[in-house]
């Protein structure tokens, strides 16, 4: 099976840049981390979050089945070519108490995801 890369030079010599370890002490500190004050918008407090990251886990979804409203939102790897294919990596799923996270890449061949999901999407 032929590999293709679609990657530009410029960016190939970017990536061959970049200095990867396992050792934690070697990793870059984040910059980032979670906003604590300030004007942001917040998470209700009485939200759970939970993560489904395996079959099990998944059961939990059915909570939301019958529900008058169910948010829904994906996030994705971006596309860097406009032969690339992305299919999403996270489902967020929530009602008003709380909001599952969906990890789509390790239930890729969850037919019991797919199924839980399709009663959600078509309950009347």
């Amino acid at each position: 099976m032929a590999h293709y890369n679609y990657t530009s030079e410029n960016m190939q010599r970017e990536m061959a840049r970049i200095k990867y370890s396992a050792d934690l002490d070697d990793m870059p500190v984040d910059q980032f981390g979670p906003v604590l004050e300030g004007p942001c918008l917040r998470l209700p407090a009485q939200l759970q979050v939970k993560f489904i990251g395996n079959p099990t886990d998944c059961q939990q979804l059915k909570k939301l089945i019958g529900k008058p409203i169910v948010g829904m939102d994906s996030e994705w790897r971006p596309t860097m070519t406009k032969f690339d294919s992305m299919r999403p990596a996270l489902l967020q799923l929530s009602d008003e108490k709380t909001a599952y996270l969906v990890d789509l890449v390790a239930l890729a061949a969850s037919p019991l995801l797919d199924n839980i999901l399709t009663e959600i999407f078509t309950h009347p």
